[in-house]
């Protein structure tokens, strides 16, 4: 039901985390793709219990003041758009990129897409219009 939608499993998390590009940054945690793929289950039980008190705090209106520093830092790094570029003299040839924890991205790759399989599984089987082939399989 609704009230399930922030909820996720270590199972969901670790899935995620399998489908994230093989060489994707790290954020200030410093965890890295196969530092995470390497816990335990139990491990990922574990920090899908804590994301959902975040969530249960979060829409109690209570203040989330535990979270580790290293997972509310979202560095932005410049990266430039084309292979020579100079940042003094010119600035907009520079695309920033913001870097979040890793287990921030998996958990936000679960939650992306709750909303989608909430209408896929309320919507009529004859509407064809903006369905993903991936959630239309999991209703």
């Amino acid at each position: 039901g609704a009230q399930d939608l922030f909820r996720v499993s270590g199972a969901d998390l670790r899935e995620a985390l399998d489908l994230a590009i093989k060489h994707t940054a790290c954020g200030d945690d410093g965890w890295r793709k196969f530092e995470l793929q390497m816990l335990p289950q139990q491990a990922w039980d574990e920090l899908a219990d804590i994301l959902d008190e975040v969530c249960n705090r979060a829409k109690a209106g209570q203040e989330l003041d535990r979270w580790h520093q290293s997972l509310l830092s979202v560095p932005a790094i410049f990266i430039p758009k084309e292979e020579r570029v100079d940042l003094i003299d010119d600035p907009l040839s520079w695309r920033p990129i913001s870097v979040t924890s890793l287990v921030l991205r998996t958990w936000f790759m679960v939650m992306a897409k709750r909303p989608g399989v909430l209408l896929e599984r309320d919507m009529p089987e004859e509407v064809h219009g903006f369905r993903h082939a991936d959630l239309a399989a999991t209703t």
